[in-house]
Protein backbone atom coordinates (compact mmCIF):
# COMPACT_ATOMS: atom_id res chain seq x y z
CA UNK A 1 0.00 0.00 0.00
CA UNK A 2 1.51 3.47 -1.00
CA UNK A 3 0.32 6.23 1.63
CA UNK A 4 1.62 9.98 1.00
CA UNK A 5 2.04 11.20 4.69
CA UNK A 6 2.39 14.84 3.81
CA UNK A 7 1.10 15.92 0.63
CA UNK A 8 2.48 18.70 -1.93
CA UNK A 9 -0.06 21.06 -0.39
CA UNK A 10 0.99 20.42 3.08
CA UNK A 11 4.38 21.42 2.24
CA UNK A 12 2.83 25.12 0.95
CA UNK A 13 0.73 25.54 3.36
CA UNK A 14 3.88 25.24 5.98
CA UNK A 15 5.82 27.55 3.59
CA UNK A 16 3.46 29.97 3.41
CA UNK A 17 3.50 29.77 6.93
CA UNK A 18 7.43 29.93 7.40
CA UNK A 19 7.38 33.35 4.76
CA UNK A 20 4.63 34.68 7.40
CA UNK A 21 6.67 33.95 10.59
CA UNK A 22 9.98 35.56 9.10
CA UNK A 23 8.45 38.98 8.46
CA UNK A 24 8.78 39.56 12.79
CA UNK A 25 12.04 38.22 12.67
CA UNK A 26 15.78 40.18 11.95
CA UNK A 27 16.70 40.48 8.35
CA UNK A 28 19.66 38.40 8.19
CA UNK A 29 17.63 35.48 9.99
CA UNK A 30 17.31 32.76 7.30
CA UNK A 31 14.96 29.54 7.40
CA UNK A 32 15.84 26.52 5.23
CA UNK A 33 13.38 23.23 4.98
CA UNK A 34 14.97 20.10 5.87
CA UNK A 35 14.39 17.11 3.50
CA UNK A 36 11.16 14.74 3.69
CA UNK A 37 11.40 12.23 6.85
CA UNK A 38 13.52 14.70 8.92
CA UNK A 39 12.80 15.03 12.58
CA UNK A 40 12.32 18.48 11.80
CA UNK A 41 10.82 20.51 9.37
CA UNK A 42 12.99 23.76 9.14
CA UNK A 43 16.08 24.76 10.77
CA UNK A 44 16.51 28.96 11.33
CA UNK A 45 20.06 30.15 11.21
CA UNK A 46 21.91 33.35 12.04
CA UNK A 47 25.23 33.80 9.94
CA UNK A 48 26.43 30.20 9.57
CA UNK A 49 24.74 29.34 12.96
CA UNK A 50 21.87 27.20 13.63
CA UNK A 51 19.36 29.44 15.99
CA UNK A 52 16.64 26.97 16.30
CA UNK A 53 14.82 24.45 14.62
CA UNK A 54 11.07 24.10 14.41
CA UNK A 55 8.35 21.39 13.90
CA UNK A 56 5.86 22.33 11.94
CA UNK A 57 1.82 21.23 12.73
CA UNK A 58 -0.12 22.90 10.40
CA UNK A 59 -3.81 22.71 11.63
CA UNK A 60 -6.78 23.23 8.53
CA UNK A 61 -9.47 24.19 11.53
CA UNK A 62 -9.10 26.93 13.80
CA UNK A 63 -8.09 27.25 17.13
CA UNK A 64 -11.74 27.45 18.21
CA UNK A 65 -12.25 24.30 16.52
CA UNK A 66 -9.64 22.22 17.34
CA UNK A 67 -9.75 22.98 20.75
CA UNK A 68 -13.23 21.87 21.08
CA UNK A 69 -11.74 17.91 20.13
CA UNK A 70 -10.35 18.28 23.70
CA UNK A 71 -6.48 18.39 24.13
CA UNK A 72 -4.00 19.05 21.99
CA UNK A 73 -2.64 14.96 20.59
CA UNK A 74 0.92 14.45 19.96
CA UNK A 75 2.95 10.94 19.20
CA UNK A 76 4.74 10.43 21.93
CA UNK A 77 7.61 8.91 19.41
CA UNK A 78 7.73 12.51 17.95
CA UNK A 79 8.42 14.22 21.24
CA UNK A 80 11.24 11.92 21.99
CA UNK A 81 12.80 12.13 18.45
CA UNK A 82 12.82 15.99 19.16
CA UNK A 83 14.01 16.15 22.83
CA UNK A 84 16.78 13.25 21.54
CA UNK A 85 17.80 15.87 18.44
CA UNK A 86 17.70 19.07 20.78
CA UNK A 87 19.65 16.77 23.09
CA UNK A 88 22.40 16.39 20.39
CA UNK A 89 22.46 19.45 18.39
CA UNK A 90 22.03 21.42 21.73
CA UNK A 91 19.88 23.61 19.76
CA UNK A 92 16.61 24.86 20.71
CA UNK A 93 13.76 23.22 19.16
CA UNK A 94 9.87 24.44 19.08
CA UNK A 95 7.09 22.02 17.89
CA UNK A 96 4.50 25.44 16.63
CA UNK A 97 0.72 24.57 16.02
CA UNK A 98 -0.52 26.22 13.02
CA UNK A 99 -3.95 26.83 12.89
CA UNK A 100 -6.45 27.58 9.91
CA UNK A 101 -4.12 26.21 7.28
CA UNK A 102 -1.60 28.35 9.25
CA UNK A 103 -3.00 31.62 8.60
CA UNK A 104 -4.84 31.62 12.27
CA UNK A 105 -3.63 32.12 15.45
CA UNK A 106 -0.10 30.09 16.36
CA UNK A 107 0.66 27.89 19.82
CA UNK A 108 3.91 26.20 20.59
CA UNK A 109 5.82 24.09 23.12
CA UNK A 110 8.99 22.64 23.44
CA UNK A 111 9.67 18.71 23.28
CA UNK A 112 11.81 18.82 26.43
CA UNK A 113 8.69 20.13 28.57
CA UNK A 114 6.62 17.16 27.21
CA UNK A 115 8.70 14.32 28.14
CA UNK A 116 6.71 12.97 31.50
CA UNK A 117 3.21 13.27 29.78
CA UNK A 118 0.78 9.91 29.62
CA UNK A 119 1.10 8.01 27.07
CA UNK A 120 -2.19 6.91 25.66
CA UNK A 121 -4.09 4.83 22.82
CA UNK A 122 -4.55 6.51 19.66
CA UNK A 123 -8.26 7.58 18.67
CA UNK A 124 -8.99 5.72 15.61
CA UNK A 125 -9.04 8.13 12.79
CA UNK A 126 -11.81 8.84 10.06
CA UNK A 127 -9.43 7.53 7.78
CA UNK A 128 -7.88 5.21 9.05
CA UNK A 129 -4.84 4.32 6.73
CA UNK A 130 -3.75 0.58 8.18
CA UNK A 131 0.07 1.95 9.01
CA UNK A 132 1.31 1.10 12.13
CA UNK A 133 2.51 4.72 13.11
CA UNK A 134 -1.52 5.14 13.63
CA UNK A 135 -1.00 2.78 16.35
CA UNK A 136 1.73 4.75 18.01
CA UNK A 137 1.03 6.07 21.71
CA UNK A 138 0.05 9.97 21.54
CA UNK A 139 0.06 12.45 24.50
CA UNK A 140 -2.10 14.97 25.24
CA UNK A 141 -0.83 18.88 25.46
CA UNK A 142 -2.65 21.02 27.88
CA UNK A 143 -3.59 24.27 26.01
CA UNK A 144 -2.69 26.26 29.31
CA UNK A 145 0.05 23.90 31.27
CA UNK A 146 1.79 23.00 27.95
CA UNK A 147 1.62 25.73 25.00
CA UNK A 148 2.53 29.31 24.64
CA UNK A 149 0.63 31.24 22.74
CA UNK A 150 2.74 33.48 19.54
CA UNK A 151 1.87 36.55 18.64
CA UNK A 152 2.01 37.22 14.67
Amino acid sequence: MNVTLETEKDREFEEAFMQRYMLNLPDDMEFFRMPQFSVVDYILTRGDVVRYMLELKIRKETLAKVKSYGGLMLKHRKIVELNTLQDAAKTEIWIVFAFDNGKGEVLAAQPHKLLDLPLEDPPRRRNYRGLTTDEEPVCYLDWDRHLTQWRM
